[in-house]
């Protein structure tokens, strides 16, 4: 990317890149790019999403960290918008619900995350967790409960409930 060639042209003593989005094959092409220019490893890169191409990213020295695993937001708002369209709101007042970013910074954890997170073959929330979140099935469910899975959300934490 010309941007990238422009950077690294201009500023030969840059040692690291804080990428906003490597989404959409941004991540690939960037480290693409890099490898073309400098030796493995001489500027870093941290960014905000993962991207194919991220465990040998960790394994060749490019990436330091990654922040994603945020697609699952969507369950959290699901589960309130549910409640509320059910007739059983869980608050009173507008609500914000803020996820959690799982961070990756090495491969070990880049491994794992695409075991358990950017797999679209393991659900991260099963069925009966899901259902304890509408008041339909648990009248006792509160806002907190919601709140508190979205807390416990982590690296860890997906991998000690996987089933």
């Amino acid at each position: 990317m010309t941007y990238i060639e422009n950077f690294v042209n201009s500023y030969p003593e840059m040692d690291g890149l804080l990428l906003s989005s490597t989404t959409g094959g941004g991540g690939e092409t960037i480290m693409n790019t890099l490898q073309s220019l400098v030796d493995p490893g001489k500027i870093k890169i941290a960014a905000f999403d993962t991207f194919e191409g991220m465990e040998g990213g960790f394994e060749d020295g490019w990436l330091t960290a990654l922040a994603g695993g945020i697609a699952i937001q969507c369950v959290p708002d699901f589960i309130m918008l549910y409640n509320a369209v059910d007739g059983t709101p869980l608050s009173d007042s507008f609500t914000v619900l803020y996820q959690n970013f799982i961070f990756i910074t090495n491969l070990e954890d880049c491994a794992t995350f695409a075991k358990y997170i950017d797999n679209p073959d393991h659900m991260i929330y099963n069925a009966d967790i899901i259902r304890s979140l509408a008041k339909r099935y648990n009248p006792d469910v509160t806002l907190d409960d919601v709140v508190k899975l979205m807390n416990d959300y982590s690296l860890a934490w997906v991998v000690e409930n996987a089933e």
